[in-house]
């Protein structure tokens, strides 16, 4: 089986679960479920994909994320709560920017 494809619906799947919950979850609650769910390096993947692509819109404030994305912490529980944060925040500034970067 071709791992591409698996992978993309597991991006997929991370997400939506993000779009449906959002705004019915509260911020804490939304990283805690990401931590419980998902992996340290698909949680780390998306975060990166995620960094590319609000960098595609230029008011996106990147410098707020750039360092983080070097993190040497050394507990992984903490790491990957630190990564699902992340996500959660990049995610939200996306929607509150309307997905203009994905119109580019």
């Amino acid at each position: 089986m071709d791992a591409v494809p698996e992978y993309s619906l597991f991006l997929v799947r991370i997400l939506e679960e993000l779009d449906t919950k959002y705004t019915s979850v509260s911020y804490q609650d939304l990283c805690k479920s990401l931590c419980a769910r998902f992996d340290l390096v698909h949680l780390a993947k998306l975060r990166s994909l995620l960094f590319y692509t609000a960098c595609l819109d230029q008011s996106f404030p990147a410098t707020l994320f750039r360092d983080k994305m070097r993190c040497s912490v050394e507990d992984h529980q903490s790491k990957k709560l630190m990564v699902a944060a992340d996500i959660v925040t990049m995610f939200n500034l996306i929607q509150m920017n309307g997905g203009i970067a994905k119109d580019r």
